[in-house]
């Protein structure tokens, strides 16, 4: 005659892991693992959850990465645009006064059109770090050169 008495098993250690991902959202993972189990395992389980977290956050991150990326390109093409007219305008200004020799920015036009160079820089700076924040990211994700790693388009929203 079968046994229908369940079988005994050693108790269980629970665990719950809160991960953050990229402020906008929160993920948990809670599991166990035999009580009995040897540290060793108990580390590569918890080893095996966290490098996932980690991925998780990358993917989001990176989402917000290629967003910044296109909006600092954006930017550089504005702001270059900004200090050619701005030049442009102050060089209409000193032909239409009447005043002789070469053109030159001098004083506060001067100030203004390094300080829009500045930001240039500046944002040429960033977009360098950005894209290699993005290759870095989706090499971990092992995202392909179209942008695709089998699962959601991670350039979209």
């Amino acid at each position: 005659m079968p046994d229908d008495t369940p079988a005994v098993t050693a108790p269980a250690l629970g665990f719950s892991i809160s991960a953050k991902l990229n402020n906008k959202r929160e993920i948990v993972v809670q599991s166990h693992v035999p009580l009995d189990m040897p540290a060793e395992d108990v580390s590569k389980i918890l080893d095996g959850v966290l490098d996932q977290l980690d991925r998780q956050d990358t993917r989001y991150r990176l989402k917000d990465l290629y967003t910044m990326l296109e909006v600092d390109t954006t930017n550089i093409a504005t702001h270059m645009e900004q200090a050619a007219d701005l030049q442009n305008k102050y060089a209409e200004e000193f032909a239409a006064s009447g005043r002789r020799g070469e053109f030159k920015l001098a004083g506060q036009q001067r100030t203004n059109v390094d300080n829009l160079h500045k930001t240039i820089d500046g944002l040429k700076e960033r977009v360098a770090k950005v894209k290699l924040e993005i290759a870095e990211a989706e090499k971990l994700l092992g995202v392909k050169k179209n942008g695709s790693d089998g699962s959601a388009n991670l350039h979209t929203g």
